[in-house]
């Protein structure tokens, strides 16, 4: 059974053509970044910091960004390939429509779930953000009455 699904994705993957690879790859980036993240991000929160993520979310939105783009590509050169055919008598009509499509699908299941990531991390970050700031007026305003306190005992 498991052979028989390995055999599926080989094929599916064999169908989109050339451009599964950069898909693959930016797909792979996205996810190692956003747990990298992530996990950072939890740790940051344990530890009472909160640095600036801004380099780390630009580069994962890219990412996101990314992926549709391919599979548009892929769309535009399976569609190309397509009229080739067309052209030179109707053999590979399927190839192309089924690159265009398979390219297209790909990048769309990258770009859809990355967005939803992308939101988590973006919310998460405000979350650890706002936390740390309350607990630092708190902490403050702590010590403002402490040393008011102070004052009236001397």
């Amino acid at each position: 059974m498991n052979s028989t699904i390995l055999n599926q994705i080989v094929e599916y993957w064999s169908l989109g053509g050339l451009l599964m690879v950069p898909i693959f790859i930016v797909c792979t980036l996205f996810w190692l970044k956003y747990f990298k993240l992530r996990y950072q991000m939890k740790d940051d929160l344990n530890r009472g910091i909160c640095p600036d993520y801004s380099a780390e979310f630009f580069v994962v939105n890219a990412l996101v960004s990314v992926a549709p783009l391919l599979g548009l590509l892929g769309t535009v050169s399976g569609m190309i390939t397509t009229f080739n055919s067309i052209s030179q008598s109707g053999a590979n009509l399927v190839d192309g429509i089924s690159q265009a499509l398979i390219t297209t699908q790909v990048g769309l299941a990258v770009a859809i779930p990355g967005a939803f990531a992308v939101a988590h991390l973006n919310s998460t970050y405000r979350k650890i953000n706002h936390a740390i700031n309350h607990s630092e007026s708190l902490v403050t305003v702590n010590l403002k009455s402490s040393e008011e306190s102070d004052e009236k005992a001397y």
